[in-house]
């Protein structure tokens, strides 16, 4: 599926593409880092949270098909899949629906401890994860009426999510653009 909202990037950034399976993310970042080496640990952590993710999955089944929250019993489970049934609980929602968001969210903080970037990007299918020392204007693409939102969010740490009944392969109930 062509992203076509990605060419609205601010060009002063450093900006690249990785896909890995249904996994295409967009990074977006602002310092002095080579471009290679931060599309190597993009791909190294995009690897490790895909490879989490199946595991889950292979282990408990209802963990991608439930579509209301659910429990796992089990006192091992990785960090972020804990964050997901939480999330999901609190959505009231299966927990597969916060995916794109895990995953944004997942490879963000593993290169935050990585880089000290000035800004940092990340776009899964309209989940996104950013950080910034400066105030940042986020434009998000209203599909089919062709225009785009846009809004200021002040330095820090973020994650703005997005959902559309008439883009992408998401299961959507809804009938709307953008929610």
């Amino acid at each position: 599926e062509k992203r076509y909202y990605r060419k609205y990037i601010n060009n002063k950034f450093t900006c690249f593409e990785t896909t890995q399976g249904e996994s295409n993310l967009f990074i977006s970042y602002e310092g002095n880092y080579s471009l290679d080496k931060v599309k190597r640990k993009v791909d190294t952590f995009l690897l490790e949270i895909r490879t989490i993710l199946k595991d889950i999955v292979n282990r408990h089944e209802q963990f991608l098909t439930s579509l209301t929250p659910i429990s796992i019993n089990d006192p091992f489970l990785p960090e972020i899949i804990l964050k997901m049934l939480k999330a999901s609980q609190k959505a009231l929602v299966g927990p597969w629906a916060g995916v794109a968001g895990a995953v944004t969210f997942y490879v963000g903080e593993k290169l935050l401890k990585e880089f000290n970037f000035n800004s940092l990007f990340i776009e899964n299918g309209g989940d996104c994860f950013l950080i910034s020392k400066n105030e940042i204007s986020l434009g998000i693409f209203i599909p089919n009426l062709e225009k785009v939102l846009s809004i200021k969010l002040p330095p820090g740490k973020w994650g703005v999510s997005s959902s559309s009944s008439k883009k992408g392969h998401s299961l959507s109930f809804g009938k709307t653009n953008l929610a």
